[in-house]
């Protein structure tokens, strides 16, 4: 998959420049997308009602973010900032903490710390979701919103995403007290916007009756990259998952 440009520049019109680090261009439909403009007549336009990922502050250079001592917060809702240097791209219901943060999802609890943007921070991501008498993988999304995935930074050509997972289960059921935890860490990995799984191991720490039910994150590829989290409940239950998720970032453009 083609690596997706970065916003360089956006005019009053709301037409969107795009930079791949050395060169500008109108960029292609799949850049334009990603940050949730609209393609026409060869053109990204990204102010819109529509727009959900448009980075339209600032500016870009040499494919790196320019980032002043202001807190940069483009399109963003219920969303409480604190600390500086920041840049928040339409990540709704987030908090965000610290020095140089980097975000871009909905219903997350970010905190920077590095000497560059993004560069190293912890982001606490929380999943929910129901099971309804299947052993099928059943996906689970931020804050229990349709749609809202663990989406991939494809700005940054080097990624690496330590995963710490917390899985909690309940049986819906006034009868019956099923109920679970399990514990597992990951490790991703996304390289020039190719992500792929580099080590995985699950521990089941306390159950009852949860020995059917498992917790499950896998790569799925797509314009961006994104990772699916999804679990198996068990065919004769409906049960209620939370599964939080702290994740430990480095974020680079060093080759």
């Amino acid at each position: 998959m083609a690596r997706i440009k970065q916003i360089s520049s956006v005019s009053t019109s709301g037409v969107a420049t795009f930079t791949d680090g050395d060169t500008t261009s109108a960029g292609t439909e799949a850049d334009c997308k990603y940050y949730g403009g609209n393609f026409r007549n060869s053109k990204c336009y990204v102010r819109s009602a529509g727009a959900r990922k448009a980075d339209i502050f600032g500016g870009i250079s040499k494919g790196k973010p320019v980032v002043s001592g202001d807190i940069k917060s483009t399109n963003s809702n219920n969303t409480n900032i604190t600390g500086k240097n920041h840049r928040v791209t339409n990540a709704d219901n987030t908090t965000v903490i610290g020095n140089k943060a980097d975000v871009s999802l909905n219903s997350s609890l970010v905190i920077g710390g590095g000497a560059t943007l993004g560069r190293t921070q912890k982001s606490v991501l929380m999943f929910e979701g129901r099971t309804v008498l299947t052993a099928s993988p059943t996906e689970l999304y931020l804050g229990g919103v349709s749609g809202e995935r663990f989406e991939i930074d494809e700005r940054y050509n080097r990624l690496v995403l330590a995963l710490d997972i917390h899985a909690t289960m309940k049986q819906v059921s006034a009868t019956h007290a099923v109920c679970g935890y399990m514990h597992s860490n990951a490790v991703f990995q996304s390289t020039a916007s190719v992500l792929a799984i580099n080590g995985s191991h699950t521990a089941l720490f306390a159950s009852s009756g949860m020995s059917t039910s498992v917790i499950v994150l896998t790569v799925v590829a797509g314009t961006p990259d994104y990772i699916k989290v999804h679990v198996v409940g068990d065919r004769v239950l409906i049960q209620d998952w939370s599964v939080v998720i702290n994740v430990y970032e480095i974020k680079t453009n060093a080759v």
